[in-house]
């Protein structure tokens, strides 16, 4: 069950750098699992590359390490201070103290 889950995971992310085109995923419908994507990243800027970082680990894909470069360097895509810091401070309203 566990190697199906990976299975399917990779495959998705696989997938979804295939046509990305220098788009970030924000969320899928679950109905379709069509994207709406996102130009400048928004949450996903960082999310993105780590996934598809670790599914190049995963699968030993080479594209994948390379789309997860590229995407990690796109212009726009570094956090926020002001936008960081206010996510942080809902957060933590919602869940606790964060460190």
């Amino acid at each position: 069950m566990r190697a199906q889950a990976l299975a399917g995971l990779l495959r998705r992310v696989e997938q979804t750098g295939q046509v990305a085109s220098g788009r970030f995923p924000m969320f899928a419908d679950p109905r379709t699992g069509d994207w709406t994507w996102s130009q400048d990243g928004g949450w996903s800027g960082g999310f993105w590359p780590g996934m598809l970082w670790l599914a190049g680990v995963a699968t030993g894909q080479r594209r994948l390490a390379d789309l997860a470069a590229g995407s990690a360097q796109r212009p726009g895509t570094c956090a926020r201070a002001g936008r960081v810091l206010r996510a942080r401070r809902r957060l933590g309203g919602a869940v606790g103290h964060i460190r």
